[in-house]
């Protein structure tokens, strides 16, 4: 099966092949869902998209999905998430089911894929209220064996030079 960019995927069939990096996970519990693992998942493009296990397929999917990991998803569904409180601007979600196949990837790339927005653009409203956004912040450590002050971050240094 060919591979499928993020862009280009769309919910009139199940049978995708996606080549994604796992990029941050956590599980959530509603209502009205119950319990889920929730998956950010990135392409080489830097195209973001969320994808949710149930927990019903956690014993199958969890350990494969290791933040940081590049991975070949094949075979899912793939739905529009909810209007509000959306991690990514991404018009679908992709849905784990059984017949879903996750694979280790051969692309490797440490690219962090951040989508930061400056702060005017923050101020002024421009941005899609029920879309979570990238924030820098600063944190303290306590007991902490090494401080680096402004490492040089790639994607940080790029932003500033806009």
């Amino acid at each position: 099966m060919e591979v499928t960019t993020l862009a280009d995927i769309r919910p009139y069939k199940s049978e995708w092949r996606v080549q994604v990096k796992v990029l941050h996970t956590w599980k959530h519990y509603t209502k009205l869902s119950g319990e889920t693992l929730e998956i950010i998942l990135s392409d080489v493009h830097g195209t973001k998209i969320l994808a949710s296990c149930k927990k019903t397929y956690w014993d199958k999917f969890a350990n494969k999905l290791l933040v940081g990991t590049w991975k070949n998803i094949e075979i899912f569904s793939i739905t529009t998430p909810g209007p509000t409180f959306r991690p990514t601007n991404h018009q679908y979600k992709i849905n784990l089911i059984y017949a879903t196949d996750i694979t280790p990837a051969t692309l490797q790339n440490n690219n962090m894929f951040l989508s930061l927005v400056d702060f005017q653009t923050i101020q002024q409203g421009v941005e899609d209220e029920n879309i979570f956004i990238d924030e820098v912040q600063i944190s303290n450590s306590l007991d902490a064996s090494q401080i680096f002050f402004n490492p040089p971050i790639m994607e940080t240094e790029a932003f500033l030079k806009r």
